[in-house]
């Protein structure tokens, strides 16, 4: 199997091996590796936000705000090795915008809106042969799981919306960060992953777009990383997978 040494954002070799016949399982990112946001759901969400929050800001300046609140979530949860949930992000744009912090019920119902915008505008496939990739990865042998930020939509939303894409039944195994209480890259949520799978971290190859929460944040557990990015796509990860060799991978 030829070894691939790409290069990151930041000029980070990462092993892009496709695949070693040591892998057993193979963990996927989701945001950004399997699927992307529907159009009309952000739009929506920050609508009702903002109607209930601050009010006197534009639509325009309030997604603003948002989008850069989401950004700054998104780099303190990789820092701290905790995710910043919904509550926890609602408040910090509330407060950016200078309104006042939203109590529990004004947050309880924007959760339960947000729930129902993501039935009308659920995430889409960012390729849309991601089932018939996954039915012939299984059908070479790899179990498949799935380790996954989740900012603002918990697992129990997640699982709805993969449901509803039709790759639920895929995955074996799947670890969101609000339910295990931490958040890629730091180390006990790959962890939980090896646990949960009964899987050595040297049988399991992460995968996703995220050079140091997923690539990096893998390596560091002592799995093996592939950075989705370039070449490195789940049609030629399909392509280049010959199935796992024999042997025990089991903890």
């Amino acid at each position: 199997m030829q070894l691939y040494l790409g290069c990151g954002s930041q000029g980070i070799p990462t092993d892009m091996r496709m695949l070693s016949p040591d892998t057993r399982l193979l963990s996927f990112d989701l945001w950004c590796t399997l699927i992307r946001s529907h159009p009309g759901f952000k739009a929506r969400r920050n609508e009702r936000m903002r109607t209930l929050l601050c009010s006197m800001l534009s639509p325009e300046a309030f997604d603003r705000l948002a989008r850069m609140q989401d950004q700054q979530a998104d780099r303190i949860a990789e820092a701290r090795g905790r995710d910043v949930l919904f509550a926890e992000r609602v408040t910090m744009v509330a407060q950016a915008a200078g309104c006042p912090s939203p109590d529990s019920e004004t947050l309880e119902r924007l959760y339960a809106e947000q729930a129902a915008l993501l039935e009308i505008f659920p995430p889409c496939l960012i390729d849309p042969d991601t089932p018939q990739h996954f039915a012939a990865l299984k059908e070479r042998g790899y179990a498949i799981g799935l380790i996954s930020n989740t900012g603002c939509l918990h697992g129990d939303l997640m699982r709805r919306a993969l449901a509803h894409l039709g790759i639920d039944v895929f995955f074996e195994y799947m670890v969101f960060s609000n339910e295990v209480g931490f958040a890629k890259p730091h180390p006990c949520i790959f962890q939980r992953m090896a646990e949960l799978s009964r899987t050595a971290p040297a049988h399991i190859t992460h995968i996703g777009d995220n050079l140091q929460a997923d690539v990096l944040g893998a390596q560091k557990n002592g799995m093996r990383a592939l950075h989705m990015q370039g070449e490195v796509t789940l049609r030629t990860i399909v392509l280049r997978g010959q199935g796992p060799s024999n042997g025990t991978a089991s903890l």
